[in-house]
């Protein structure tokens, strides 16, 4: 299985009672009652949304348009950032035998 992990950027603001939280890159929202509850779900959408992607085999496609570009390794995140971790499974699929 191979893993890695996403930093995107993190916008919040307040509509009454409800934190909204973007991530202007991928153009993705959630929210929740507090900046922590709207992160973490915004987190959920974004690695839905990116599993989804990848499902659907355009992940890659998604992620040029989005203008995302691979960091070094280790970089350190902005201060208001979302970090998402991405377990992504390739399964090979066996060859029917000639027959």
């Amino acid at each position: 299985m191979a893993s890695w992990q996403l930093v995107l950027s993190a916008k919040f603001e307040q509509e009454g009672d409800v934190c909204v939280a973007w991530c202007p890159e991928l153009d993705v929202a959630s929210q929740g009652s507090n900046e922590a509850d709207a992160l973490e779900m915004l987190n959920d959408a974004v690695s839905l949304f990116l599993a989804t992607c990848h499902e659907m085999g355009t992940l890659n496609e998604v992620l040029v348009d989005c203008g995302l570009v691979p960091l070094k390794l280790h970089a350190e995140p902005a201060e208001s950032a979302i970090s998402v971790p991405i377990d992504l499974v390739v399964h090979r699929v066996a060859e029917a035998a000639p027959g």
